[in-house]
C-alpha cells in the first residue's frame, strides 16, 4: 500500500514539474522571438562591407556599424547567399536598436530588389510560435494526465498484476 501511495505522488509531482517547465521554456521563447514594432525600427543603407556566418546567425557590416541577422529570422544560409551574389550593391536594412545594444535586422535589400521583407520575418517568427504553442500544449496535457489521472493508473496498473 505504501508504495501506492509513493508511486501516486510520484505522478503528481512529476506531472506538476513538467507543466512547469514547460510554461517556463514556452514563454521564454515567447520572449525571445517576440517581434518589435516596425515604428521602432530605423532605416540604415550604404555599402556592404563585411558580411560572414557566426553560428547561427549573419553579421553584417554597413559604414563601420555592426548588424546582426538572427536565426529566428530564418534562411540564414539563403541570405548570405544573396548578400554574397550583390556584394558591391548599396543595402537598405531595417534595423531594432535593442536595450541590449545589439542591432537586429528586420528587413534586408540590396539595390531595391528586396531579399528580406518585414512581413515574411514577422510571418517565420509568428509560425515558431504557433509550434511551440502546440508542442507545450501536449507537454502540458501530458502533465495533468499525471496530476490527475497519475493516481487511477497506479491503481489499475497494481490490480492488473495482483490478477
Amino acid at each position: 500500500m505504501m508504495e501506492t501511495s509513493i508511486a501516486k505522488n510520484t505522478y503528481r509531482i512529476l506531472g506538476m514539474l513538467l507543466i512547469t517547465v514547460t510554461v517556463c521554456i514556452s514563454a521564454n521563447f515567447m520572449f525571445i522571438v517576440k517581434s518589435p514594432d516596425f515604428t521602432t525600427l530605423d532605416k540604415y543603407s550604404g555599402v556592404i562591407e563585411r558580411v560572414e556566418i557566426n553560428g547561427n546567425q549573419l553579421d553584417i557590416s554597413i559604414d563601420n556599424l555592426d548588424f546582426t541577422y538572427s536565426r529566428w529570422n530564418g534562411r540564414v544560409p539563403d541570405v548570405f547567399s544573396d548578400i554574397k551574389s550583390h556584394q558591391n550593391g548599396v543595402a537598405e536594412l531595417l534595423v531594432y536598436n535593442g536595450p541590449s545594444g545589439n542591432a537586429q535586422i528586420y528587413a534586408i535589400s540590396i539595390d531595391s530588389e528586396v531579399l528580406v521583407s518585414f512581413d515574411s520575418i514577422i510571418e517565420h517568427r509568428n509560425s515558431l510560435i504557433k509550434w511551440v504553442l502546440i508542442i507545450s500544449i501536449i507537454f502540458c496535457s501530458l502533465g495533468f494526465v499525471g496530476v490527475f489521472w497519475g493516481g487511477q493508473l497506479v491503481e489499475m496498473n497494481r490490480k492488473i498484476t495482483q490478477n
